[in-house]
């Protein structure tokens, strides 16, 4: 439409001239089946960071299905916490309002106090946040990657010291030697205190 290409036009008109380089912006960047309509990207790695959607007038209903798209835009990212905006078209200059919105994990309703203004930022400043937003991230999913390995090894260990007890009470008989079972209890117990951790193929560090 008419006014949300001018909306468009003025807005990364905007950006640029905030610091924004031209190579950050993409228009309609694809996410899994949707489009953003304008995505600020790292042009280094490619990684998004932020998000801004477009809409011609501010009511109750387009900050509600505003809201909603930005959700899914993000259900197709790693990092949830990227600043999302909706974009409104106004008179005057600029010809445009931004709005940050905040997305909450609770149901979405036109009520809640989603939104705020947003303080000036330049690309510098949103390139540093989401760059350590991404890296908070990463770490937080490779320690639960490693909590889940550590649960896993003291199950397994477990079971092994139950039929080395079984075995040596002649209760059952295992066929390997103890010494081997010995030695694979003692790897899989030091498994989870590796400072790197390479299992099927993928490799974590704490």
């Amino acid at each position: 439409m008419k006014l949300e290409e001018e909306t468009y036009e003025a807005l990364v008109e905007y950006l640029l001239q905030h610091g924004y380089p031209p190579e950050s912006l993409a228009v309609e960047y694809q996410l899994g089946k949707y489009r953003v309509d304008l995505a600020v990207i790292d042009p280094e790695s490619k990684v998004p960071l932020a998000l801004f959607e477009i809409k011609q007038q501010k009511t109750p209903l387009t900050l509600k299905t505003g809201k909603e798209q930005l959700k899914r835009f993000l259900s197709y990212l790693d990092t949830k916490s990227i600043p999302t905006y909706l974009v409104f078209t106004k008179e005057g200059t600029p010809a445009f309002e931004i709005q940050r919105i905040q997305l909450e994990e609770t149901q979405i309703s036109v009520e809640e106090t989603g939104f705020k203004s947003e303080p000036e930022m330049d690309f510098n400043t949103i390139q540093n946040i989401t760059r350590s937003a991404i890296t908070a991230e990463t770490t937080n999913r490779r320690k639960r990657t490693i909590d889940i390995l550590t649960g896993q090894c003291v199950f397994i260990i477990s079971i092994l010291v139950v039929l080395l007890l079984l075995d040596a009470f002649n209760i059952i008989f295992i066929s390997t030697e103890h010494i081997t079972i010995g030695g694979i209890i003692i790897v899989l117990s030091l498994i989870p205190y590796a400072s790197k951790l390479k299992f099927l193929g993928f490799e974590f560090e704490r």
